[in-house]
């Protein structure tokens, strides 16, 4: 549901764009906040959906006695809300701090809009200094400590699979396997994406275009692939199609 909302507010208009052809898109200021509002919530809650997943995968193999009481759908339920309704309120305000920022620019080297991206559009001043702190702070709450509670509980898992027989092990990282691929999708592309929006020199439109395009296509393309081979229906098709293109 978090992947079809993120892609619902972005690939539309994109192809809406590309059909009107031209160098360059007009949108209004309400609207590009809008969209930076719900890609960046949807971006987000990617990261905290993904540190969910990794408490439970660390229950149903570190505590497998208690993992019926620990993840009850009462508290499923709790981490869902948890997981959308906390970056739709720190996005939200993030957003609500650069809209009210006097802007100095207006052209953006994207193909959406961004947060970051309104507030480098700004004439500067304590407001704008403001903004970039606390876009900062959601950063930290939304994706380096999700990150961290990830690479914590997966470190967990990995010590009692070194521990177990071989076949507990097989079963238990072949589960794991698929959500550590997608968490280092997305922190690779999201690592750069904000390594380059701190970087990035004011003459170098196109390294920043670029990386908005990878932003957006590595994970939509690469997450889909990652989780269906882990079915064993597409997984036997696959063969068998490589197997009749060897046949040929």
């Amino acid at each position: 549901m978090n992947s079809v909302a993120g892609s619902t507010v972005f690939y539309p208009k994109l192809l809406v764009d590309l059909l009107r052809g031209g160098r360059s898109v007009q949108v209004t200021l309400r609207g590009c906040m809008c969209e930076a509002w719900l890609l960046y919530s949807s971006g987000t809650s990617s990261f905290l959906l993904l540190a969910a997943m990794s408490f439970d995968r660390y229950v149903s193999i570190c505590r497998p006695l208690l993992y019926t009481v620990v993840m009850s759908p009462a508290t499923v339920l709790a981490l869902l809300l948890l997981c959308w309704l906390l970056p739709v309120g720190l996005v939200g305000t993030a957003v609500l701090l650069a809209s009210r920022l006097p802007l100095c620019r207006s052209q953006l080297s994207r193909i959406y809009c961004d947060i970051y991206s309104l507030v480098s559009l700004s004439c500067g001043g304590r407001e704008t200094l403001l903004s970039e702190v606390y876009n900062l702070s959601v950063i930290v709450a939304t994706v380096l400590l999700p990150a961290i509670f990830v690479l914590f509980s997966y470190s967990a898992v990995l010590s009692i699979c070194l521990r177990r027989s071989r076949s507990f092990s097989s079963k238990a990282l072949s589960t794991c396997l698929p959500h550590l691929l997608v968490f280092c999708n997305y922190s690779v592309s999201s690592g750069v994406e904000v390594l380059q929006r701190r970087l990035q020199a004011g003459s170098q439109p196109t390294a920043s275009v670029l990386t908005s395009i990878l932003q957006v296509m590595i994970p939509t393309v690469f997450n889909p692939v990652v989780y269906g081979l882990k079915v064993t229906e597409i997984r036997a098709q696959l063969r068998r199609l490589l197997g009749c293109q060897r046949a040929e």
